[in-house]
């Protein structure tokens, strides 16, 4: 297994660089899978091709804010990484503003196309994207600019795309995530609860046992007669309105929406989650359906 590193860094302070250490949450990580002790996210399939494998962050740089997003190069892997606005797929022609890095070349990618080609990588190497609030973002290697844009006025992701079996470790960020509340410590009874956010319930789930193919999350939301107002099935089968969303093997950052379920603002729910093996957690929240002030 190759291995490759991976930092963003980000400042909100003028002029002066300021680093602190956050976990990258990964969402949408299709053939990947993260190991979030080692700070390392990998891919498990060997396709030979750009755009079968990827993941996008939670974490967001906001679009009044500076940061950048750096590979150190290992030697060998091959993958492709920058900023995006969106998560579309696990393409490298829908990170916006990107670096492929391969063995034998390296491309600078803005939009969908490339803007120009460089010589090989060299072991140690620094790839950097960095965005100024207002400004430019600029595409460096070793610190020197060798592409610029114009910021855009959004907020940006991570966003990876892989070509075959290599792993990205020593991953680093001073980007904001989500605050997401494990399942794993909610047992019933339990005299504690969480808040939605944004019409979102947002759990790490964790499967510690083998799946032959990423699986639907198996879950139910109860309300406070106990009758079920959402629930899915590991196949997919779900009750009117319940999201649908993949696990594999691992820590899973979910965002749930429950958006088309009818909850009613400021009411306690109870969801249910199951693993592999039908053993059962817990988790009691207060639905909102707008952002906490």
């Amino acid at each position: 297994m190759r291995t490759l590193s991976l930092l963003l860094l980000a400042c909100c302070l003028v002029g002066v660089k300021a680093y602190s250490q956050l976990d990258i949450v990964w969402s949408n990580m299709v053939h990947t899978y993260a190991i979030p002790s080692e700070d390392t996210i990998c891919c498990d399939t060997n396709a030979g091709a750009w755009g079968h494998a990827g993941a996008f962050s939670l974490n967001m740089l906001p679009d009044a804010s500076d940061g950048y997003v750096q590979l150190t190069y290992q030697g060998s892997g091959e993958i492709a990484f920058g900023f995006s606005d969106k998560d579309i797929d696990q393409d490298i022609k829908t990170i916006d503003y990107g670096f492929e890095v391969t063995p034998s070349i390296v491309k600078v990618w803005i939009n969908g196309s490339v803007k120009s080609t460089l010589s090989a990588p060299r072991t140690n190497d620094v790839y950097t994207i960095d965005k100024v609030s207002g400004g430019n973002i600029d595409l460096k290697v070793n610190q020197v600019s060798v592409h610029s844009e114009t910021a855009p006025s959004t907020d940006l992701h991570i966003d990876a795309s892989f070509y075959d079996d290599d792993c990205i470790g020593g991953l680093e960020t001073d980007v904001e995530g989500p605050q997401i509340p494990s399942a794993r410590p909610f047992k019933l009874p339990s005299a504690g609860f969480y808040r939605t956010y944004e019409k979102l319930l947002r759990v790490e789930f964790v499967e510690e046992y083998q799946l032959d193919d990423a699986k639907y999350l198996t879950y139910k939301i109860y309300d406070d007669n106990n009758d079920v107002v959402a629930s899915v099935t590991e196949g997919g089968v779900t009750a009117a309105g319940s999201d649908l969303q993949l696990v594999q093997r691992g820590e899973n950052y979910i965002e749930l929406s429950l958006a088309s379920l009818g909850l009613s603002n400021g009411e306690i729910y109870l969801a249910e989650f199951e693993n592999r093996k039908q053993e059962k957690v817990y988790l009691r929240f207060v639905y909102e359906a707008d952002m906490p002030n």
